[in-house]
């Protein structure tokens, strides 16, 4: 029984150890000593060996700890003297889910809370700064054994994890990871393979509500990884996995471009908008180019057009385009924005719904809708609609319901 609680003592004096980042406590209670008279009584050690029998009550480890407050130097330590790489505290977090969280701020919207802190203790640990240390500490992880796929209660990946915080350092060290054969370091153990998984499996994995890492980045506004993640287009060997990534839906039928087209008040949200009608328009291009003499100018320049509208127009699981939904939501900054800057199709049904809203009520939208301290007032959705229906050109197409440019 004194055996008994003499460890447990131990167990909880290494976790406060590590949380603290006290490398030489976190040595001397995990390196076995000769007990040579100093204040010992019977036996020859004085640590305890198995690193993982301190959890504390939500079941994190030394190693979960190291992970989640960034002290890269006890990583290496623990991972040498037994510590389990894939040990699974509440909530289905491994040591590996915390390596990869930059420390930006994930906040719940629309039900993922895929960033925010694990365990439901109201914490967060602090921001790394030192990114080569994060590079080796995810590096290190994942040679030892780390699942790459593991996942989360809400079924979220690392990299989802990632993405959802904006830890560009975290996200470019796993697709480097699923894209290179590394060998393990688990004993020389063969694995056959089994250390790293397809590269479009990684990218391509999606959440229980059908959230991929690049819908989670575009939601937050989290610019320079939708970045990175649309740059991988540029090797023949992933290119076609990031065109299956951009036009991805959830499981409501929303792409990438009309979740962040919804994340009304996000910052950066414009700039993954034009990020992805950059990406869609270049890829575009290359497909011109590559089928130009195989298809018909004019025909391959619809194609073109259907493609990049595929995006911009693309309908959610209620029949609602982002267009739409921005009229719905009295976001006039969107509205704008797509009209005016990604080229989006006024529909009839688009007019009809904000020429109702305007007679139905009197009064201004919703202050909680206002941009820039500018109330918005009910007629500005008809204008702008209309200034990019008629003087641009355009006509009504009463055969589709659609307002379409002329050829």
């Amino acid at each position: 029984m004194t055996a008994t609680a003499t460890t447990t003592t131990l167990a909880l004096q290494l976790l406060r150890a590590t949380r603290a980042g006290d490398f030489d406590t976190v040595q001397r209670l995990v390196l076995p000593v000769d007990d040579d008279g100093d204040g010992g009584g019977d036996g020859d050690r004085g640590g305890i060996v198995v690193v993982d029998d301190g959890r504390d009550s939500l079941g994190r480890t030394a190693l979960h700890e190291a992970c989640r407050r960034g002290h890269h130097h006890l990583v290496p330590f623990l991972l040498r003297h037994g510590s389990n790489a894939n040990a699974t505290s509440r909530g289905g977090w491994r040591p590996l889910h915390h390596a990869v969280r930059g420390g930006g701020d994930c906040r719940r919207r629309g039900g993922n809370d895929g960033g925010n802190d694990d365990d439901g203790d109201g914490s967060t640990h602090r921001r790394r700064d030192d990114t080569t240390g994060a590079t080796t500490t995810i590096d290190r992880l994942l040679r030892s054994g780390a699942d790459i796929d593991a996942r989360l209660r809400n079924g979220q990946t690392a990299l989802h994890v990632a993405a959802c915080h904006g830890d560009v350092v975290a996200v470019r060290a796993l697709v480097r990871w699923s894209t290179t054969e590394r060998p393990s370091e688990r004993g020389g153990d063969d694995h056959d393979g089994d250390d790293h998984r397809d590269t479009s499996s990684v990218l391509l994995a999606a959440d229980r509500r059908g959230w991929t890492a690049l819908h989670l980045a575009a939601h937050h506004g989290r610019v320079d990884a939708v970045k990175y993640l649309l740059s991988l287009s540029s090797s023949t060997a992933v290119a076609s996995v990031i065109d299956e990534l951009v036009d991805a839906t959830t499981h409501e039928g929303y792409t990438a471009f009309s979740i962040a087209a919804k994340a009304y008040g996000t910052v950066g949200r414009t700039s993954v908008l034009r990020l992805l009608l950059e990406y869609c328009q270049k890829r575009q291009q290359q497909q011109h180019q590559q089928q130009q003499q195989q298809q018909q100018q004019q025909g391959r320049r619809r194609n073109g057009w259907s493609q990049r509208a595929s995006m911009v127009d693309r309908e959610d699981g209620f029949g609602r385009t982002a267009l739409h939904d921005a009229i719905l939501r009295h976001d006039m900054a969107m509205i704008r924005f797509l009209l005016f800057t990604a080229g989006a199709t006024v529909r009839f049904h688009d007019i009809m719904e904000a020429v109702t809203r305007s007679s139905s009520s009197s009064s201004s939208y919703p202050p909680r809708r206002q941009e820039e301290g500018q109330a918005v007032h009910k007629d500005d959705a008809i204008y702008a609609l209309t200034t990019a229906a008629v003087p641009q050109g355009l006509l009504f197409a009463s055969s589709s319901s659609s307002i379409q440019a002329k050829a």
